[in-house]
């Protein structure tokens, strides 16, 4: 007589022939286990997607937040252009240059002192400006007759720079287009430091002609020049927290001013371009692509350009947004 040893299949299957009752109570209790086990699993996947969905659109009403607020900022740096060049020493200053030497009209020297008492107050009164200028335009040559500056090492200190120190500029592109605008047209542009000056920071100019009355030609210009890092610091400051990284860039990409949880809002030092730390945003900022957002879901980015020229698409300031896991 032979004997073999019955295999736990075997061994399973007699067990289960002599416990029926048991077995099928045992088995209905897998299945009922496996079936909830899967509907929790998708329920709670389904939560989680939900969950990311609604920071998703959370996040896109910090950018329509953030594009709101540099477009404020951008309107009420084109209001006070404007007003500063109709304040009373303008024309003042344009009288006294075609007045007669024995004319009784006040002297260009008295209407300079009451501009720069005016020039000082308004970089007083917003800490995000840094100069302001009336310039003279003639063919190909601008010169400043007025500048008021902000000192960089100390920026509470306001200087008048002497008559002697004044620029002159020779076939400056940006002034040639607002010699060409209509009266209290403004325009916006970007000054970006050149590769390598590290200790300059970017700014945001306002330009607005100022015209003869008495001839009807483009006398010159007022400028107000402005930190763009300050206001993007600003702006971060007040709009943003949570788990999200938040970038100011340049129209390019080059990143100005950081937002990290655990971190805070950071100047960035270096040259660092958003399309390395932010891959997904890497086509975006390619040069010659104009679109104005891009949203992607599936990375959790979004990125922006807010125009600071409607006339120009490609003087902007970027914005990047991202989730974090």
């Amino acid at each position: 007589v032979r004997a073999y040893r019955e295999t736990r299949a075997q061994r399973a299957g007699r067990w289960i022939q002599q416990h029926r009752r048991t077995s099928q109570a045992l088995a209905t209790f897998l299945i009922v286990s496996l079936v909830a086990g899967v509907l929790v699993a998708a329920s709670s996947y389904k939560n989680h997607l939900a969950a990311r969905q609604s920071r998703f659109e959370a996040m896109q009403g910090k950018a329509r937040e953030i594009e709101v607020q540099f477009a404020s900022n951008f309107e009420n740096l084109a209001k006070n252009a404007r007003f500063m060049a109709r304040v009373p020493p303008i024309s003042g200053i344009i009288l006294a240059r075609a007045a007669d030497a024995d004319s009784k009209v006040e002297g260009e020297e008295i209407w300079r002192t009451r501009l720069e008492q005016i020039y000082d107050g308004l970089l007083r009164a917003n800490n995000e400006y840094l100069a302001v200028a009336y310039v003279s335009l003639a063919e190909g040559t601008s010169t400043e007759i007025v500048r008021m500056e902000r000192h960089t090492s100390d920026p509470t200190m306001i200087r008048r720079i002497p008559k002697a120190r004044l620029a002159e500029r020779k076939n400056d592109e940006f002034y040639t287009m607002i010699r060409g605008l209509n009266p209290g047209e403004v325009r916006l542009a970007l000054s970006e430091p050149i590769a390598g000056q590290t200790s300059v920071r970017p700014r945001i100019l306002a330009a607005v002609p100022v015209y003869d009355e008495a001839t009807g030609t483009v006398f010159g210009l007022v400028q107000i020049e402005t930190d763009a890092v300050a206001q993007s610091e600003n702006i971060l400051d007040r709009l943003i927290g949570g788990q999200l990284e938040t970038y100011i860039t340049s129209g390019r990409g080059q990143v100005w001013v950081t937002y990290r949880p655990g971190v805070g809002v950071q100047t960035e030092a270096t040259t660092a371009n958003a399309a390395a730390i932010v891959p997904a945003t890497k086509e975006y900022f390619q040069a010659g692509n104009v679109e104005g957002s891009l949203v992607d879901s599936e990375e959790g980015v979004i990125a922006a350009r807010i125009r600071l020229n409607r006339f120009d698409p490609t003087i902007n300031v970027g914005v990047v947004l991202r989730l974090i896991e």
